[in-house]
């Protein structure tokens, strides 16, 4: 009986240190990885007998280290883009069309999407398995919003001129206006508050429409329009005989082809520039019928120039090289889909410790691994690390940052880093990048 006393406590003894022994182990456990909430790590501080060496210091390493790292960082940086693409990034593939490189995004599960923020659009690169995304013009400049837009717009002009002069293409102020008004891309020429733009039209130069009428069209659609009147503004004077342009498809003309430049054109069609020659026929067709009936039975807002239209451009030929042209080939056919979305970015700050800043994603409720001087210039709305809005920030064009209050006043962000080695030089060039 003494001897099965003995046993008996000898058993519960050893359950008592196993118990024990697990007990420490699982706490252990729990405090190192990283499939238990952070909230339970992070309330008592456990002392890990095995946080001198292997995977588990590298962790207690990075955890000191790093800095909240977005969803789509982690599985999609600019590095892994420039990989897949890389005979593309190396200019070892060509595509000659938009088709063409859809396609080989496509097979490479990659896709073009174009986010539209308030201050205007950017491209991001996407992966098509994980729809974590990344900036085009970070992977490859080419793939910005903008140059797509120029390789567009050049491809339009292409088709209805090929590659002649564009004077020489036209012939005439009145022979561009009838070319470019059949267009196959809907593309116009227009000048607003002395500038001259190419682009595509959302109202032609015989739309009947009131300014305001148009204007208000476009406000209902989400588009910006650029107004051709002297000032730039609705509140300017009108020019008939003028297109309206979607802003945000619309480029300087000189940028789409050199010879657009208005004061070439000018010079080429007789020293009179577009508005002047409208201006100079209008004026012709009152003085004719007023010396008819003695009054004036168009008024200059019904005006049209179509009247004015030669029949046929001047015949042109065709230049055996032109510095206009893209090396991406003829862009000028339409891209079977577009992928476009609305996105919600903010600055946010990262921590009051550091004043530093982000680009944090209100959609996904992720910081994002977008730089500054990748995103559009313009004004975004600044949220404190608890993601409050105290005011707004003004992003450069050089990325640089201005931040305001709601009433408009300069707010200046002292920098509170102590340590300022940059966080490249461990987790790699792509995180994102943080300004102040």
């Amino acid at each position: 009986m003494a001897t099965m006393a003995m046993s008996r406590t000898q058993n519960a003894s050893f359950l008592k240190r196993l118990t024990s022994t697990l007990s420490d182990l699982t706490k252990n456990l729990m405090g190192t990885t990283s499939l238990v909430a952070p909230s339970m790590a992070a309330t008592k501080k456990i002392d890990n007998p095995f946080g001198n060496f292997g995977v588990l210091a590298s962790a207690d390493k990075f955890k000191a280290n790093a800095k909240p790292i977005a969803r789509s960082s982690i599985l999609f940086t600019i590095d892994d883009a420039r990989k897949r693409i890389s005979e593309f990034v190396e200019n070892k593939f060509k595509p000659e069309s938009i088709a063409e490189l859809k396609e080989y995004l496509s097979e490479r599960f990659l896709r073009l999407e174009t986010w539209k923020l308030p201050p205007g659009p950017m491209n991001m690169l996407v992966d098509t398995k994980s729809s974590a995304a990344t900036p085009a013009a970070a992977v490859d400049k080419r793939l910005s919003y903008w140059n797509m837009l120029e390789e567009k717009l050049r491809g339009d002009l292409r088709r209805e001129i090929g590659t002649a002069e564009p004077a020489k293409a036209f012939g005439s102020w009145e022979g561009m206006s009838m070319s470019l008004s059949n267009s196959r891309g809907n593309i116009g020429y227009s000048v607003s508050k002395g500038q001259a733009y190419v682009g595509k039209v959302f109202a032609d130069q015989n739309d009947r429409r009131t300014m305001h009428e148009i204007v208000a069209a476009a406000k209902q659609q989400g588009v910006e329009l650029i107004l051709p009147t002297d000032d730039g503004t609705i509140n300017g004077r009108r020019v008939p005989g003028l297109p309206f342009l979607k802003k945000m498809e619309s480029l300087k003309a000189e940028v789409v082809h050199s010879g657009l430049k208005h004061d070439a054109l000018a010079t080429a069609f007789g020293g009179l520039g577009l508005v002047e020659t409208i201006e100079s026929k209008i004026k012709s067709k009152q003085a004719r019928e007023a010396s008819l009936d003695g009054k004036t039975q168009e008024s200059t807002q019904e005006f049209d120039l179509s009247q004015f239209l030669r029949k046929e451009p001047e015949p042109f030929a065709a230049k055996t090289s032109d510095p206009n042209v893209s090396s991406f080939g003829d862009f000028g056919e339409e891209l079977e889909e577009n992928y476009e979305s609305t996105r919600n970015l903010s600055i946010r700050m990262y921590a009051e410790t550091s004043n530093e800043f982000i680009v944090y994603d209100r959609d996904f409720d992720e910081a994002t691994q977008i730089q500054f001087n990748d995103m559009p210039a313009g004004r975004y709305e600044r949220e404190n690390v608890h993601g409050v809005v105290e005011g707004y920030t003004e992003i450069l064009e050089d990325g640089s940052l201005k931040h305001y209050d709601h009433r408009g006043n300069i707010v200046e962000f002292e920098n509170k880093l102590e340590d300022k080695q940059d966080q490249e030089t461990e987790y790699g060039s792509d995180l994102p990048k943080f300004g102040r």
